[in-house]
Order: structure tokens, then C-alpha cells, then sequence
């Protein structure tokens, strides 16, 4: 019955993804691997143009009443020298609201700290601290959320409410369990969380003052912002770092042969340079793919130095870089914002030569670094289907209809074509010291 459900929908499938980014499965729950902490981040590359620099001891301190966090505009241009980048100071997408339970505490991770989030079902919300209880470093995860909202040690009931602060609010052993000159001392380390676009985000750096925090920082997906679109939310833990998956996803040269007969097939590879439509900057870039054309590799003049941008990347120049599907102008552009989003859009005309009348797909994918040589994935494909001339949309009622598992059968064989080989090009990519000379890339597609 299910291989049958997923052949049916092979045809369904193809569509979510005609543009190299990969579809994921649901998350594996609470259990996520051991905890190392050697680095913040395993960088299985050297630093290049395209790639965040480590923190230093110059890093931005967490915010404070006097210091509030500010995004850096300084250093764009050849910023992996130059540059101001903290992979602390930012916020990471942890979860999708929607099915995260929120009777029970979640043990996650994030730049290699073991981190709990859990509901305040009193205070009606998310909250998030260092798992381990400052008694003696249990995983709060295993405990539980009490009556009042606040997150129980499994060990000796330690109770931290979830306004910001971790402060401890009960020490049961002590002789009267709410005394303050007792609770002053047994704090927990708080982390900020928000929740935009039904999804919940952590900010790397512990301590910080969420009021100090700008949450207009959160990079969201414009689509999901225009009821035209129904899309589909998946997500999974892989056994990869964030960076070689935002590689893969970047790398729509791959789709044909790595999904073959999956997504895509062998004979419908064609040349995909992506040209620069905005310069490298610390805060990401914009491209939109091009024709390859005989002779001239490198990007047209106005794409390098910067061409006008559009929402979700470039403006589309029908006259010279637009690709064609069934005789139809078809625009393809791609947007960065580090550290962690990414998207591909892909904009057919329809029967009127409009962009904006026909069917209109994206592949968004947020890389949260997990631990070293890990990371998770949260995955969303809005569509836009051209709407009738009279009538319902039907392939939308339907999308959005679709159960979840029946999405996931073939979005899970879709990641596990990469699957395959990805863990281990990293880790041979690291025991050669990086990238640098190491890899062949003659093409302007590389």
C-alpha cells in the first residue's frame, strides 16, 4: 500500500522541488546525539568569500541595558577579511510550532550547548535554558513541566520559571524551599526564544536580554506572508554540518544526477551558473541563475556589480537571462541571509507572459548548527498555482489537504539520495585541511 502511495505520488513530488533544494523528513523527537564541546561549530572548510569567519576574542558580548545587540553593516564586500560576523549573535530557527508538543520539556542542541525548551502552559509561552540543572548539571529534558508552568530537575525537583531569567523559584532540600538568599543562588542560563512564522527561534548567545534583542532580525519567508500560497513544513537533525547543507542546496547542478529517477532525471542536466545580483556582505547575497552561453562564462557586467534586486532576489531580464520552459519565460533566483536561510524561487509566466499570473515555486531551507559535524534542518516549499478563470484553485485545496505522511515518504527519499555521500565528503574535506585547492571547479556553475 505505501510503495503504491509513493509511486502515485512520484508525479506530486517532482513538482516540489524542480530547482536542486532538498525535501526533509519530520524530526526524530527528542533524542539527538552526544554533546561535544571542542568548538562552537565544526568548520569542515577554510573561511572563503562565501563563508562566515570564526568568532574571535573580539566577538560581541551578549547585549545589556548599556550595550544592546546591533547587526553590523561595516565590512561588506571582501568581508572574510574585513568583515564583523558572530555565529552567536543571531537567532536560529529550533522547531515548527504546529507540532511541537508542548506538554513535555524538549531536549535540543545548538552550536554544541545542550539546550531545553519547553511551554509555559501558564504564561502562555516558549521558553528555553541550558539543559542542566546548576545542582548537579542533570538534563532538566528528562524532568517535567509542573502545575505552575515552570520546568522540574528529574533530580531533586529544582524548579527555573521561563520569563528570561531561569531563576530558580523552588530548592525542595532546603529547609524553607522558596527562601530567597537560597534561590539567589541556584539560577539556570537562560536563552532569549521568539516564535515568528510558526516557528520557534533561540538566540546563540546565553544571558541575553530578550528586550535588547531585534526580532525584525528573524529571517522569514516573504511567501508564506501572501495567502496565495499553500506550502508544506518538514524538518530532521542531519548527520552533516549547516554549512556543507547550505552548499548542497545552493547547488542546483546536482538535482539531476544525485536525484535521479527520484525528483529529477540524468538527461535533463543543463549549465546553472548563478550570477551575483548583489555583493557578498556579511548579512548573505542574491543571485538568479543564467543561461550558459558559448563563450562567456563569467556573469553579465550589471549582475557582478550589483543589478536591481526583487522580492526574493533578482528582477527577471526576459530579453537576456530568462530561461525558457514549454516556450514560457521562467525567472530563477536564489537568496542567502546568513547564517541560516536560504531560498530558491522560481517564477513561470503564464498564458499572458506575466510572472505574476503563473505557477510560482520556492525551496526554503533553514541550517541550524547543531554540534560539530551536525546540524538541523527545517524545510518549507510554498506554492503558488495560477489561479482559474473561474472556478477553485484545485491544485491548491488540494496541496493543502495533503496529510504529512504522505509527504514525507518521498521527501525522506529525496534527502537520503544525498544522504549518502555528503557525511562523507565532508569528513574527507576536513582531513585535507579544507577546500582550497582541493576541489576541481572549472565551471561557472561551480
Amino acid at each position: 500500500f505505501f510503495g503504491c502511495c509513493a509511486h502515485k505520488m512520484r508525479p506530486v513530488l517532482s513538482l516540489l522541488l524542480p530547482l536542486g533544494g532538498t525535501a526533509f523528513a519530520p524530526s526524530a523527537g527528542r533524542g539527538f546525539g552526544a554533546i561535544s564541546h571542542r568548538r562552537l561549530v565544526s568548520p569542515p572548510h577554510e573561511a572563503s568569500s562565501l563563508e562566515a569567519p570564526p568568532p574571535t576574542a573580539d566577538a560581541k558580548a551578549p547585549p545589556t541595558a548599556d550595550k544592546p545587540a546591533v547587526a553590523s553593516t561595516e565590512g561588506a564586500g571582501e568581508w572574510a577579511l574585513k568583515g564583523d560576523f558572530s555565529w552567536r549573535a543571531n537567532w536560529y530557527p529550533m522547531a515548527f510550532t504546529k507540532v511541537t508538543d508542548r506538554a513535555v520539556p524538549h531536549r535540543l542542541e545548538l552550536l554544541g550547548d545542550p539546550i531545553v525548551l519547553w511551554f509555559d502552559h501558564v504564561e502562555n509561552r516558549w521558553a528555553a535554558m541550558l539543559d542542566e540543572c546548576p545542582h548537579r548539571l542533570a538534563p532538566l529534558s528528562e524532568g517535567r513541566v509542573d502545575e505552575a508552568g515552570q520546568i522540574e530537575c528529574p533530580y531533586h525537583g529544582w524548579t527555573f520559571e521561563s520569563s528570561g531569567s531561569a531563576e530558580c523559584t523552588k530548592v525542595p532540600q532546603a529547609p524553607k524551599m522558596d527562601d530567597p538568599a537560597v534561590l539567589g543562588k541556584c539560577g539556570g542560563t537562560p536563552l532569549a526564544v521568539a516564535e515568528k512564522q510558526d516557528l520557534l527561534w533561540v538566540w546563540g548567545e546565553p544571558n541575553a536580554l530578550k528586550s535588547l534583542l531585534d526580532e525584525s532580525s528573524i529571517p522569514v519567508c516573504e511567501a508564506l506572508e501572501d495567502p496565495a500560497f499553500a506550502w508544506i513544513d518538514v524538518s530532521r537533525d542531519m548527520p552533516y554540518s549547516a554549512d556543507m547543507l547550505l552548499e548542497n542546496v545552493l547547488d542546483s547542478s546536482h538535482v539531476p544526477f544525485t536525484h535521479h529517477k527520484t525528483i529529477s532525471k540524468r538527461e535533463n542536466a543543463v549549465p546553472l551558473p548563478l550570477a551575483l545580483t548583489s555583493k557578498i556582505a556579511p548579512q548573505g547575497f542574491e543571485g538568479r541563475f543564467v543561461k550558459e552561453t558559448k563563450g562567456k562564462e563569467d556573469a553579465p557586467k550589471e549582475s557582478k556589480e550589483g543589478a536591481a534586486a526583487g522580492k526574493g532576489g533578482a528582477a527577471a531580464d526576459k530579453g537576456k537571462d530568462a530561461s525558457g520552459v514549454n516556450g514560457r519565460v521562467t525567472e530563477r533566483t536564489t537568496t542567502f541571509r546568513a547564517p541560516t536561510y536560504m531560498h530558491h524561487r522560481i517564477q513561470t509566466a503564464g498564458s499572458d507572459g506575466s510572472l505574476d499570473s503563473g505557477f510560482e515555486t520556492w525551496t526554503v531551507a533553514y541550517a541550524t548548527p547543531t554540534g560539530p559535524g551536525r546540524c538541523r534542518l527545517l524545510a518549507r516549499f510554498p506554492f503558488k498555482f495560477p489561479q482559474p478563470k473561474r472556478g477553485p484553485n484545485v491544485p491548491k485545496f488540494v496541496m493543502e489537504r495533503l496529510p504529512d505522511w504522505l509527504n514525507h515518504m518521498g521527501q525522506l527519499k529525496v534527502l537520503d539520495d544525498d544522504n549518502i555521500f555528503l557525511p562523507l565528503q565532508e569528513r574527507r574535506v576536513e582531513a585535507r585541511g579544507g577546500w582550497r585547492g582541493k576541489y576541481v571547479m572549472p565551471t561557472s556553475a561551480d
